[in-house]
């Protein structure tokens, strides 16, 4: 039972604590957290991005169960769901949280464009989306949190960032590779 109550104090706290943590992400014009970038890489084919874009889904992303949702190979289009945990310290005590996402990754010849959207973390109390935590409409509230709840949501942040970045730096190693499996 006081797990539980940690956890939603957690989560409340975290809600409540996000004022200048908006900044940070990159929100669309609906106010969804959306990663996306397109990105050139000249003399690539749309099967070779393919391929690639294939092999980091099947490489490097973490999760369970079924990642690749979609999966057309003649619109070059892949969409997976990933999920990576990330711990929350709270003082003394760590909890598991995990990140689920979305990521699909178009191809076409002489780019590619990924997108990572769909960011909500689930504990084993609850589940809330990225959103809900980083709102605009929370703004005001963080510098009048106290320092744990800022502190808790300062780790969401830069936690969520991390992994982003980190998915984002992967897939771009993997889809400007060279390597081509005749050369094996």
């Amino acid at each position: 039972m006081n797990k539980i109550i940690l956890i939603l104090f957690i989560f409340f706290s975290a809600h409540i604590a996000n004022a200048q943590l908006h900044g940070k992400f990159p929100f669309n014009e609906k106010g969804e957290i959306v990663y996306s970038e397109a990105v050139n890489i000249k003399g690539a084919d749309k099967t070779d991005l393919y391929r690639k874009a294939k092999i980091f889904f099947v490489d490097d992303m973490l999760s369970t169960g079924n990642i690749v949702q979609l999966d057309d190979k003649e619109n070059g289009i892949i969409i997976g769901k990933g999920s990576l945990a990330i711990p929350i310290q709270n003082k003394k005590l760590s909890l598991p949280v995990n990140l689920h996402f979305t990521i699909k990754v178009e191809v076409k010849d002489d780019r590619y464009r990924y997108k990572i959207y769909s960011l909500r973390y689930e504990t084993k109390a609850t589940s809330f989306t990225a959103e809900e935590l980083f709102a605009k409409e929370k703004s005001a509230e963080y510098k009048k949190a106290k320092k744990n709840a800022r502190d808790i949501a300062d780790q969401y942040l830069d936690r969520t960032i991390t992994v982003a970045d980190n998915i984002i730096a992967t897939l771009k190693e993997y889809m400007s590779s060279n390597n081509n499996k005749k050369d094996w």
